[in-house]
């Protein structure tokens, strides 16, 4: 989960562990109070969707 309020972003996995600081790039996010719920997908290098593996071995 990713959330956003008063200027901080922070990003939780499932298991509530804070990893804000692996994806720096989350704080380029602009707007404000908002909480977002997804997954992350990881790619080759060819900009393919990698198996699903590869995101635990990272």
């Amino acid at each position: 989960m990713l959330s956003r309020t008063s200027g901080q972003t922070c990003l939780y996995t499932r298991h509530n562990n804070d990893c804000t600081r692996q994806y720096l790039e989350l704080n380029e996010i602009t707007l404000d109070d908002i909480i977002l719920d997804g997954e992350v997908a990881a790619t080759d290098e060819r900009g393919l969707v990698d198996d699903h593996g590869a995101l635990f071995s990272a």
